[in-house]
């Protein structure tokens, strides 16, 4: 029996096939209209002290310790102590709290300046005698600091993934200070200066060993930035001729981004701006500042984020965030999300004065240092801001 279809039975299915793909397109609308309007969210983490009202963190790896430096006490005679922080399970250590690294050779004030995924932490501290000192840390084996370097100063101040360590040293002789370069534990080696003396030092190093930092000359003791490599040796940076004078270099990533100052005066003490250089053979990139005359880089990641301090209008130092070439103030940022109940300050907050480190983990953490005020005065902590995974690529 053969069935012919009227023109009713063609409207009709007709009408159901357009009211399907309507439902469909307005699903797949409303699923995209949600994954968009998620809300970018941030955690802040006050670190707290031992017992003092100041901490400072200095640097973060990418599992999210944090390690600086925190006060005991308070009063003119005020100890500090080096300190880890963990937000993961490792080495054995108790979470969500300061642990501390101690001082070294019994001195009275230890600091955590750099740390690898490792636990392997390198820093600085002073002696009895009131010297600076090298000071590294395996959180694997002990909490008990160790010099490795016979000077009579020496500092470290950045690891690397390999364990290679950079800083500088001094000889009592004749009290040059000089840039090296060591292996764990290993065989210091001296990478030399720009200017013929022995006045030099080296504060980042990333995962292929490129080291930067700065050499200054004599008596004028003009400060210029340097890179230096095992293959290449030793190499000024290029200034700017839009920029003046003198330059440091401080930190290195692995696409080979160096970040640092440059000064826009006489001097880098009196005027200076944070720059980038895209890579070791370009002019540095003013970065510019918030509104204020002077401005300082902290740290640069390997996706090119760089965090800071900058002085604002009103002259109050606060920290930055440097993304696709704008300059954000952190404290903007947390003002507008808390007005959006999507990040909960601690009690007394201020503001954050500087940021120092960032890493390169999916949801990017940022450690600083923030001012506040609470029943016992004036307050400086150390703190953790996690930002949720997609937030700065959403900015």
């Amino acid at each position: 029996m053969n069935k012919f279809v009227s023109k009713n039975d063609v409207r009709s299915y007709s009408s159901a096939k357009i009211v399907i793909a309507s439902v469909v397109v307005n699903f797949l609308l409303i699923i995209a209209f949600a994954l968009e309007a998620e809300p970018i969210r941030a955690e802040f983490r006050d670190l707290g002290t031992f017992g003092g009202a100041f901490s400072f963190a200095y640097d973060i790896n990418d599992r999210g310790d944090v390690v600086g430096r925190a006060t005991l006490n308070e009063g003119p005679n005020r100890d500090w102590n080096a300190f880890v922080y963990l937000t993961r399970p490792g080495y054995g250590l108790p979470l969500g709290q300061l642990v501390s690294l101690g001082t070294v050779e019994g001195g009275w004030l230890a600091e955590g300046s750099s740390i690898t995924e490792a636990g392997e932490v390198v820093g600085w501290g002073y002696d009895l005698n009131a010297r600076i000192v090298d000071v590294r840390w395996d959180l694997k084996s002990s909490l008990v600091g160790q010099r490795s370097i016979n000077a009579y100063q020496s500092r470290m101040s950045a690891i690397a993934k390999q364990k290679y360590s950079v800083g500088w040293l001094q000889n009592q002789s004749d009290g040059n200070t000089e840039a090296f370069v060591q292996s764990w534990g290993g065989r210091v080696k001296p990478i030399g200066s720009l200017f013929g003396y022995r006045l030099s030092a080296a504060y980042g190093i990333n995962d292929f060993g490129s080291v930067v930092g700065y050499s200054w000359n004599f008596p004028e003791l003009n400060q210029k930035a340097f890179i230096w490599t095992n293959a290449d040796g030793l190499k000024a940076l290029q200034s700017s001729s839009s920029i003046c004078c003198e330059s440091v270099a401080l930190k290195i990533n692995n696409r080979g981004n160096i970040i640092g100052s440059v000064s826009t005066g006489s001097s880098i003490y009196d005027s200076t701006h944070p720059v980038v250089w895209e890579n070791s053979d370009e002019a540095p990139m003013d970065l510019g500042t918030l509104g204020g005359s002077k401005a300082w880089t902290s740290d640069i990641n390997n996706r090119g984020e760089i965090v800071g301090r900058s002085v604002t209008p009103s002259g109050v130092n606060h920290g930055f965030l440097w993304k696709d070439g704008r300059m954000m103030d952190l404290n903007e940022l947390l003002v507008e999300l808390q007005g959006r109940n999507l990040v909960q300050l601690p009690q007394g907050f201020a503001y954050i004065e500087a940021a120092q480190a960032i890493n390169n983990a999916k949801r990017r953490q940022i450690v600083g240092y923030y001012e506040g005020e609470d029943q016992n005065g004036p307050f400086i902590h150390a703190f953790l801001l996690t930002l949720s995974e997609g937030f700065l690529e959403r900015l």
